[in-house]
């Protein structure tokens, strides 16, 4: 197919397709908070012109890159529809994003951090000695070590003698 022919097979703008895609453009940049795709603004335009067909995706797509030019950010993801957003829109998300992953970096560095310590913590508790003196616990039996001090009190309260103080 020539060049001449994809020419003459463009369809011509009809003052309601117009003025339908005019309102897309409007409701585009009410909702510029929200991400709309191509196909949502095809649908809209439908609606618009009472049902009658819209644009395809494809020339509602060059058509909004025409008319807003840099104003917006069409994404091209294959296999996926196009999310057509207000560039302003587009840099507040980028930039909310940018700072919500770096919030997240340094809470995941920082528990990291602790997490570490504590194992440190814990090894450190767990090298150290109690010394204890000698006690005599039941008829002659001795114990030099004794890990935490709260195991004391447990073999205390078991091997206790009725009558006489083991400490």
């Amino acid at each position: 197919m020539s060049q001449k022919e994809k020419n003459k097979k463009v369809r011509p703008e009809d003052e309601d397709r117009h003025t339908a895609f005019s309102k897309v453009i409007s409701l585009l940049k009410e909702n510029d908070n929200e991400q709309l795709t191509v196909g949502d603004l095809c649908q809209k335009m439908r609606q618009y012109l009472g049902g009658e067909e819209p644009y395809s995706k494809e020339y509602m797509k060059k058509k909004l890159m025409k008319t807003l030019d840099s104003d917006i950010v069409i994404t091209n993801f294959q296999g996926k529809d196009s999310v057509v957003t207000i560039r302003m829109t587009a840099e507040k998300i980028l930039d909310q994003f940018w700072k919500q992953q770096k919030e997240s970096e340094t809470c995941t560095e920082k528990f990291r951090i602790i997490h570490i310590a504590a194992k440190l913590i814990l090894a450190a508790v767990r090298d150290i000695q109690y010394h204890q003196p000698k006690m005599q616990l039941i008829s002659g039996v001795h114990v030099e070590w004794l890990d935490p001090p709260s195991d004391l009190d447990l073999i205390q309260k078991r091997f206790a003698v009725p009558g006489k103080n083991i400490s």
